[in-house]
C-alpha cells in the first residue's frame, strides 16, 4: 500500500502496551534489502531545517517514547499518500525517511514519477483507532523503536492524465509495523511494512 511497496517484514519482538514509560521490548528485525538503497533526491525545494521539521510534526510526535513513536508512525503513513501531489510533502517525507529505508526510497521514487508524469493517485488512506489503546511496541538495545498497529486501508487507484486507470492496490484490514529512531529532535523511519489480512502467514 501507499505506493507503498512495503515489503512484508518479519519483526520478532515482545510487545508492551502504550504507556508514558514503555518497557523495553525485544529487538525487531527490519525487512532485509538486497542492497543498500541509494537515497532518492527530493524535489528541488530548499532543504528543511531541524526546527522546520519538528514544527511540521504533531505535538505528540515530538517526544521519544512509545506514544511519540506511534503518533509519528501514523503521521508518516498519512503523509505518504500526499507525496504524490505535493513537492513540499515529498521533501518532508524525504527528511523523515532514513537513507537506508528501502521502502521509503521506493515510495519517493514512485511519487516523483507520478508527479512528473501528471498521474493522479486517489485513495490509499488509513483509518486509525485510538492511539492510546491500539499500538504495541517498544525500544531495542540499539535505540530503535518499533510500533505495531491494526488499521483499515482504502483501495488506491492511479490514473493517467487522460483519466485511464493505470493501477489499483486493494485495501482492507491490515497490520502496520514501523521501525523508527529519534535523533536530532525528531523521528526518522528505518523500515515500515503493511500486511493485509489476506497476506498474513
Amino acid at each position: 500500500m501507499i505506493a507503498v511497496v512495503l515489503a512484508a517484514a518479519t519483526l520478532t519482538a515482545s510487545s508492551c502496551s502504550l504507556t508514558p514509560d514503555p518497557v523495553s521490548a525485544g529487538s525487531p528485525s527490519p525487512t532485509a534489502t538486497s542492497a543498500t538503497p541509494t537515497p532518492t533526491s527530493a524535489p528541488a525545494l530548499s532543504a528543511l531545517t531541524s526546527g522546520e521539521i519538528i514544527e511540521s510534526l504533531p505535538p505528540l510526535a515530538r517526544t521519544e517514547d512509545l506514544l511519540g513513536a506511534a503518533v509519528f508512525a501514523r503521521f508518516y503513513l498519512d503523509l505518504s499518500t500526499r507525496i504524490f501531489e505535493s513537492d513540499r510533502d515529498a521533501v518532508l517525507f524525504a527528511h523523515l525517511s532514513h537513507p537506508q529505508c528501502g521502502t521509503c526510497v521506493e515510495s519517493l521514487d514512485t511519487s516523483n514519477s507520478a508527479r512528473h508524469t501528471d498521474a493522479t493517485v486517489e485513495g490509499g488512506t488509513y483509518a486509525w483507532g485510538d492511539v492510546y489503546a491500539n499500538p504495541m511496541g517498544g525500544q531495542d538495545d540499539d535505540g530503535l523503536w518499533w510500533v505495531e498497529e491494526k488499521v483499515e486501508l482504502t483501495d488506491m487507484y492511479t490514473y493517467s492524465p487522460e483519466g485511464v486507470e493505470l493501477d489499483m492496490q486493494p485495501g482492507g484490514q491490515a497490520i502496520v509495523i514501523s521501525v523508527v529512531e529519534f535523533d536530532d529532535g525528531y523521528w526518522q523511519v528505518h523500515d515500515v511494512a503493511v500486511r493485509l489480512d489476506d497476506e498474513q502467514p
